[in-house]
């Protein structure tokens, strides 16, 4: 059994019947002796502070690790997606963003198009990383999910190609594209380096049927983003930068 889930059933079990104790002895000395209730009573009030201190749960590690999940969506839905979008609008210095080909985001074009001009507006530096169509692993993942690989290399440049529009119609953008090879596993956004949509992609189904965690950056040494910020810059640093001509 868990050491402090054994604790926490001891303390449970233990506190009270001394409490019932206490009652008991205190109503019993009431009627012989002052002195001695209060003598008793703070001699067992000493011995139950001290066992609850001796006891208490160890919450310290679970509550920093929950500490950085600020929401949980089931699934990846419509929902997920708008606050996803209404982050990089608000976005104040960074939006990176790592997917296969990124047609979720883009599946209401106008909508994203806004929100990555509005983006712009603030001098944003936006970073997309995208599955290299070439890629071996492409071919396997897509497999893995029971789709045709050309089906995905056609999603891939044609979110490719409305990068580029987009770039042509708003050259101010701050934008990068890159190119990644490695079988996907995780899709994030990552606004300003503090907050982060992470989902994974599962085995035998899409990403829709995963989880989407919100995570925030609020303690820099046991913060669940950092190391997945980590994994973004490696696959940007690894990758191949598309240029916008």
């Amino acid at each position: 059994m868990d050491p402090d889930l054994k604790q926490r059933l001891i303390s449970g079990a233990l506190v009270p019947t001394a409490a019932i104790i206490l009652t008991a002895v205190v109503t019993k000395l009431v009627q012989a002796s002052l002195v001695a209730t209060v003598l008793i009573s703070a001699i067992i009030a000493a011995v139950l502070i001290t066992f609850a201190l001796r006891f208490r749960p160890r919450r310290g590690r679970v509550a920093v690790q929950l500490a950085s999940i600020r929401e949980l969506y089931e699934s990846r839905n419509a929902a997920s997606e708008q606050d996803e979008i209404d982050a990089i609008r608000g976005a104040k210095s960074s939006v990176s963003v790592l997917g296969i080909s990124h047609k979720i985001l883009w599946s209401n074009q106008s909508v994203f198009r806004d929100a990555l001009i509005a983006a712009s507006l603030n001098r944003v530096q936006v970073t997309f990383l995208i599955l290299d169509p070439d890629s071996d692993n492409l071919q396997l993942k897509a497999r893995d999910e029971g789709e045709e690989p050309s089906i995905w290399v056609n999603d891939i440049n044609a979110s490719i190609a409305r990068f580029r529009d987009l770039k042509t119609k708003q050259p101010e953008l701050r934008l990068e594209l890159y190119t990644y090879d490695s079988f996907p596993i995780w899709h994030m956004l990552i606004i300003d380096g503090k907050i982060g949509y992470i989902g994974y992609y599962p085995s035998d189904r899409s990403a829709s049927h995963a989880p989407l965690y919100v995570m925030e950056r609020a303690d820099e040494k046991f913060a669940l983003l950092v190391p997945l910020m980590k994994q973004f810059e490696h696959l940007k640093s690894t990758g191949t930068r598309l240029d916008f001509s």
